[in-house]
């Protein structure tokens, strides 16, 4: 209202509490009557930390969202706030979004995420990790589905059973891929063979 005052937004991630940020001003910005900056002006600034509370916080939950990479939900034992979790959980070298659900439950998102890769939370003054909780969050990679494109008994060794597949795969997918219930199976090699393990006999005629 005084034609001396901007009021400049904060990022929509808002800023972290202890912080420096740098204000660049850039010399096209023109006064009222026309006139230009001299030469662009550089500014720095600071967000005040967040006193940390008298006890400390803790941590009793931190758990990646399977659907959404990135994602973390942070729970805590007892009730706090968003500039609290803020200060009190921070990741090296990522600028965390936070939101808040209720006074115990807040949603992160880690900027970059990616499938494959595990990403650590600083744990810092004035909260603490319970028992149990990990600070460590991962996304596992996402398995192609695998086509299946022969089942075949083997007529001379009962319980011995080949599996193809239409692409080269691995073992370990294959293991996965493939159960039977009540059945403990061996698998080895190229092919890939099949042994069924249960305690009784197995007889020819049996159901696989």
């Amino acid at each position: 209202d005084d034609n001396k005052t901007i009021i400049i937004n904060p990022p929509e991630e808002g800023y972290n509490p202890g912080e420096k940020y740098i204000l660049f001003v850039k010399n096209k910005v023109r006064s009222a009557s026309g006139k230009v900056l001299t030469k662009p002006i550089k500014m720095m600034f600071s967000v005040k930390a967040v006193e940390p509370p008298g006890e400390s916080i803790v941590i009793a939950g931190i758990s990646a969202d399977e659907a959404t990479v990135g994602k973390v939900t942070v729970t805590t034992a007892g009730d706090t706030t968003l500039e609290a979790v803020q200060a009190g959980l921070t990741m090296e070298g990522r600028q965390l979004s936070w939101e808040q659900v209720d006074p115990r439950t807040y949603t992160v998102t880690i900027p970059g995420a990616a499938r494959g890769q595990k990403y650590t939370f600083t744990v810092n003054k004035g909260f603490t990790v319970g028992s149990g909780v990990d600070v460590e969050v991962e996304w596992a990679q996402e398995q192609e589905n695998v086509e299946v494109t022969g089942i075949s008994a083997d007529e001379a060794t009962v319980g011995k059973v080949t599996v193809t597949t239409a692409d080269d795969t691995t073992l370990e997918a294959v293991q996965a891929g493939l159960t039977m219930e009540g059945r403990q199976l061996s698998r080895r090699g190229q092919g890939t063979e099949v042994h069924l393990h249960h305690k009784r006999r197995l007889h020819r005629g049996n159901r696989c």
